[in-house]
């Protein structure tokens, strides 16, 4: 694996820590229960800039490889919140999570089901490195 194929592993698997993390702060809340609980709407906002920062940082060539996945949207979401966030409504953030995370987690998945892995040490290994 190349470091620029290493490095978009890392920001997959960002992506992909990001829209769980999205998926949990969201819940079973109802839409009016989430907004007015605003350490959970500033939290959001904050994995949203991840998702969005990640995104950002994926070479040319994996985007080029992967026109499936609206790698601009979520990116110039992330510049919304950073840049324009007195414009931007937790409302609005609740809908994209809604909409485009849900479908952005989707594409990601095989993606990040695909990033090769070290198995884990064994018993045996995990002795010797211990002494």
């Amino acid at each position: 694996m190349t470091l620029e194929e290493k490095r978009d592993a890392t920001r997959i698997e960002h992506m992909h820590d990001a829209i769980a993390r999205i998926a949990v702060l969201m819940g079973t809340l109802e839409k009016e229960d989430f907004l007015a609980d605003e350490m959970r709407c500033e939290a959001l906002a904050h994995r949203l800039t991840l998702l969005g920062e990640a995104a950002n940082k994926i070479s040319r060539a994996f985007k080029a490889a992967h026109p499936e996945i609206d790698w601009r949207r979520t990116v110039e979401f992330r510049n919304d919140i950073v840049h324009d966030y007195s414009e931007i409504s937790y409302e609005e953030m609740w809908q994209r999570a809604e909409t485009d995370v849900v479908k952005l987690g989707k594409a990601i998945k095989p993606l990040y089901d695909a990033i090769p892995r070290e198995p884990p040490l064994t018993e045996e290994e995990i002795a010797a490195l211990n002494g």
